[in-house]
């Protein structure tokens, strides 16, 4: 084989191989893509199902606090009897604020007490930012126009309605941060109502469950993530637009390689982003979403670390290829036989009657 074939040989040989590794990366970049996806899924599954057990605890404490019977008592404590449907006889102007505030006093000791103890029988243990209310029905005629103006307006109205007959459930924002609550009647014209919170410790254990980062865009003023602030408030209107469908940001940064040598090469024949995200709607509160996403460095990383193993194993092929072909001779010197030898030797001596034997070919 004289050079040229030889380099030719090697070129086709790399554009094969080259040409191989871009479908391939085209193949293992998309599945690595659904993978992404796929961890999307089950966070979302994961949400749903901490959702479905946040309402079932919150509703089980609730149902068993509001039979309290020193709940009740301290709720109609003003009324004269439990079921409020007599007033009690007026106080002084002087006593009735400060006998309001104490008897107020006791239902909130009361409350805190029933809950606490439900929670205790049922084995469940509620979050550290939970808070409950009871509201008599002396304190929602005296009160809850100003609570329906305030920061609590939305719990408030879960007390309202409850008091009123129509137990309330759902997501509420109160005091600047969302909440799941659930009030029910305690008796008639009273109510007790449980908040359990969406905050950063329920982010976080949803993060761990899950693998994929947690931002709640609910429209509060702090900001609840388990990503960085930046990329959750780049991410999440992104996500919330796109109703329900997965979106992509950034361009997959440059992958840091194990071996031969731990340089930082970015990912070929793949146009990936740098995350993934999805927003998932809370139903009952207007725009408010759970946006879960996901950085994809890590699963591409695998990837980039065999193209360019591929790539360095190419480029030695091809090196070699290039010192063969500079090393290899395009012609071989032909091999003299014995006899021809022997004769030009005598006739170097002196002897000129040899005769050099009839050669063919080139020889002759």
């Amino acid at each position: 084989m004289n050079r040229l074939k030889l380099w030719l040989y090697m070129l086709v040989l790399l554009g094969a191989g080259v040409a191989n590794l871009f479908w391939l990366s085209k193949e293992l970049s998309a599945r690595a893509l659904r993978q992404v996806d796929a961890a999307l899924d089950a966070g979302a599954v994961a949400l749903r199902q901490r959702e479905r057990l946040m309402a079932a605890e919150a509703a089980a404490v609730t149902g068993v606090a509001v039979k309290d019977g020193d709940l009740l008592e301290a709720l109609y404590a003003g009324a004269g009897q439990p079921e409020g449907k007599k007033k009690a006889k007026a106080a002084p102007a002087a006593d009735d604020a400060a006998a309001l505030a104490e008897r107020q006093a006791a239902v909130e000791a009361a409350a805190k007490a029933a809950v606490e103890k439900a929670a205790r029988t049922l084995s469940i243990a509620l979050p550290d930012g939970a808070f409950w209310a009871a509201a008599s029905p002396e304190w929602l005629a005296k009160n809850l126009s100003a609570a329906a103006e305030g920061p609590q307006r939305e719990a408030a109205a879960f007390l309202r309605d409850a008091a009123s007959g129509t137990p309330r459930r759902g997501y509420a924002r109160v005091n600047d941060g969302l909440w799941y609550g659930v009030a029910l009647p305690a008796g008639d014209g009273a109510a007790l109502v449980l908040f359990l919170p969406l905050d950063a410790a329920w982010a976080a254990a949803l993060d761990r469950d899950t693998g994929v980062d947690v931002t709640l865009a609910v429209g509060t003023p702090q900001l609840v993530t388990t990503a960085t602030p930046e990329l959750a408030k780049r991410l999440a209107p992104l996500a919330v637009a796109a109703h329900g469908a997965t979106v992509g940001d950034g361009k997959a940064p440059r992958v840091k390689l194990k071996s031969p040598l731990p340089l930082e090469l970015p990912l070929l024949f793949a146009d990936v982003p740098a995350t993934r995200a999805r927003a998932e709607p809370l139903t009952g509160v207007e725009k408010a979403h759970v946006v879960l996403s996901r950085p994809t460095g890590a699963d591409f990383a695998a990837l980039a670390d065999y193209q360019w193993r591929v790539l360095g194993i190419m480029a030695a092929l091809l090196v070699v290829g290039l010192l063969l072909g500079v090393l290899v001779k395009t012609e071989i010197a032909p091999q003299i036989p014995k006899p021809l030898l022997n004769a030009a030797s005598r006739i170097e001596r002196g002897d000129f009657t040899v005769r050099a034997p009839v050669m063919a070919g080139q020889l002759g």
